[in-house]
């Protein structure tokens, strides 16, 4: 566990956009109170059914969140990149966390307490207007996702996965973007809903199309149309 005088994180928590609002005091109280820990890839920060009883934001690196149902099958529900955050639910009581957070890439998470959270929303309101517009993006962003599942194809829903990865993981190119892709076939096939040989046949049918290019295993150019 690392304090932020020993951070190394390229960016201050205190300085994301979560807490854009806050005063200079109020950073330094963030400050003071965050406990950071550092992840290899394949690492795990805790894991479904355990309890979470503080406020989570990743500093650096990708994390994905792993839902497993009774059957014993996993599901990708969520991904985590810099500046993200979990475990707000926290804020009003400590509960089970419904998914395992597992870590994508070497990366690290800022932990703060819940009790200081509370003290902080208390004091700085537009904090919680910002948690519940962050909150309400991911809502837009599920509902969004959920309401092509049975409407659109298999290709739209991928390019559609592959334009997001870009935002986050992409480089701009003359004739397109190339993504260095943090996920696997059998992680995006869970993202998706359907097989890896699916997702596996659909990609090389874009390549075909010229849409896309893939490059390797992870580095896949989408074309400008």
């Amino acid at each position: 566990m690392e304090s932020c005088q020993t951070c190394k994180a390229p960016i201050c928590i205190s300085h994301i956009s979560l807490f854009r609002n806050l005063t200079p005091i109020q950073r330094g109280k963030i400050i003071r109170h965050v406990n950071r820990k550092a992840f290899k890839r394949g690492d795990i920060f805790l894991n479904q059914g355990d309890m979470i009883s503080e406020f989570v934001i990743v500093s650096r690196g990708q994390f994905k969140a792993v839902s497993i149902n009774p059957e014993g099958k996993s599901k990708v529900v969520q991904y985590f990149r810099t500046g993200d955050f979990f475990g707000q639910d926290s804020l009003f009581k400590e509960k089970e966390l419904p998914y395992t957070i597992q870590a994508m890439s070497e990366g690290a998470l800022c932990m703060i307490d819940a009790s200081t959270m509370h003290e902080l929303i208390h004091s700085e309101p537009d904090l919680a207007l910002s948690i519940l517009n962050e909150l309400n993006n991911r809502v837009n962003q599920l509902e969004s996702e959920l309401s092509t599942v049975y409407v659109e194809s298999l290709e739209v829903r991928l390019m559609n996965l592959l334009k997001q990865l870009s935002n986050d993981y992409g480089v701009q190119l003359k004739h397109g973007v190339k993504i260095n892709n943090p996920l696997s076939q059998d992680e995006m096939a869970m993202r998706l809903g359907v097989s890896r040989e699916s997702v596996n046949r659909k990609l090389k049918q874009l390549e075909k199309e010229e849409r896309i290019k893939l490059q390797s295993r992870r580095e896949i150019i989408i074309y400008k149309m």
